[in-house]
Formats: structure tokens, C-alpha cells, sequence
């Protein structure tokens, strides 16, 4: 079998000829660019690049994240939105809101916890779930960009629930 080769003024003028001919055709010189760009060798991420870059997402827990619920329709589930900082010692702070589902308003709530790579462990201070102040507990291990599934633990005095909840980094 073989392989055309096309003369190199030919790749090379061809993006120019399309972008001259028509006003609407810039955005195919630009795809076409794209494409070729991703295309070629250089281009494409290599399997110890993408490790390389998943290892850096995963190596801190620094910046926002949302809790979405992930409990059946119909549930009184929770999204969490805040923003954490993290310390060279693992220990992470944070501030954000949370709001129930079957409650009118999001309320402010504090986070503090560690991570101690691949454990996170949060606690949500100022929270209120079914009419009561509770805290928070989530506890995971962080190894996959999908995020933190698990649990939220709802605790006061004489009560507790616990509601199902995927934490997420960088999702607003």
C-alpha cells in the first residue's frame, strides 16, 4: 500500500488559499490548524506525561470544590461550595456555603481537616440540615480526578445521617 505525499507548499498554502477565499472560513483554518497541530508527534500527551499530570492534580487539595449530591430523586441531599488552602503540613482550611435541598437558603459553613496524601479528611462547621445545626464529617481517599465519593456524616447531639455526596476539585 502506499502513501501520498503531498508537496509541503501544498500543506502550507492550502490553510492560506482556504482563509482568503471566504470571510466564513477562518474558523476551518483554525480547526484545521488544531487538528494538525494535535495530530502530529509532538502534539499528542505521552503515557508518562499524563501520569506526570494527573500526579500534579492530585498532589494538592488547594483551590475550590463542590459536594454534589448524589443521593436518589427525591432525597434530602446536600451540595456543598467552598475553597480550600492547604498547608505544607497537611492541615487544610476553608470557607464556603451549603445548601439543603428542601431548605429556602444556602448557609456559610467553615472546613478545616487534614490531608495526608491520598486521606482527606474534612470537617464542616455551621451547617444546618433538617432544621438543626450539625457538623459535618467527610473522610475519602483522593487518588482519582473523578473526586471524593463518599459520604457526608451529620452529627449533633442525639442525631446523625449520613448523606451521600461526590466531592469534586475545581468544579463551580
Amino acid at each position: 500500500m502506499s502513501t501520498r505525499r503531498w508537496p509541503i507548499d501544498t500543506v502550507l498554502l492550502f490553510p492560506v488559499t482556504v482563509c482568503r477565499s471566504a470571510p466564513g472560513t477562518r474558523v476551518l483554518f483554525v480547526t484545521s490548524l488544531l487538528l494538525f497541530a494535535s495530530c502530529s508527534p509532538s502534539g499528542r500527551p505521552t503515557g508518562p506525561s499524563i501520569e506526570h499530570s494527573l500526579e500534579a492534580e492530585l498532589a494538592s487539595v488547594q483551590g475550590p470544590w463542590t459536594g454534589l449530591p448524589i443521593g436518589p430523586p427525591g432525597s434530602n441531599t446536600i451540595r456543598l461550595d467552598f475553597s480550600l488552602t492547604e498547608q505544607a503540613n497537611g492541615l487544610v482550611q476553608g470557607t464556603g456555603t451549603m445548601k439543603e435541598a428542601n431548605a429556602p437558603d444556602r448557609v456559610p459553613v467553615s472546613v478545616s481537616g487534614t490531608f495526608r496524601r491520598p486521606l482527606l479528611s474534612l470537617t464542616f462547621a455551621g451547617m444546618v440540615y433538617e432544621g438543626r445545626a450539625v457538623t459535618g464529617e467527610v473522610r475519602g481517599e483522593y487518588t482519582s480526578v473523578g473526586g471524593v465519593g463518599n459520604s457526608i456524616r451529620l452529627i449533633a447531639e442525639g442525631y446523625e445521617r449520613v448523606v451521600p455526596i461526590l466531592l469534586q476539585e475545581g468544579v463551580r
